[in-house]
């Protein structure tokens, strides 16, 4: 995968997680607000559910994606490192 479609993916998996979170507080509000009402919170504790189980899932995705990028970093680096000599010589003066 090519490491800008990676990066874009990343950016948006990140934004989605963002959004999520502040979708999820909003329903963990109204879920409260519900109950101190006294009313039926079946369906918005429902709706709290199914929405952190999308946040787990962007999470997820948000995490593969680092790891393909990690790995395109890692191989980029040793394609381009120079290898190290185990011995060192050191020259020695001529006197």
């Amino acid at each position: 995968m090519d490491r800008a479609l990676i990066v874009t993916g990343l950016e948006a998996a990140e934004d989605r997680i963002a959004i999520g979170a502040r979708q999820i507080s909003k329903q963990r509000d109204f879920v409260s607000q519900l109950e101190r009402e006294g009313e039926d919170t079946t369906d918005a504790t429902a709706l709290l559910r199914e929405m952190q189980r999308t946040q787990e899932s962007h999470i997820a995705h948000r995490d593969r994606l680092r790891e393909k990028l990690a790995g395109l970093k890692a191989a980029k680096g040793a394609k381009t490192d120079t290898p190290v000599s185990v011995h060192r010589t050191v020259p020695r003066r001529i006197t």
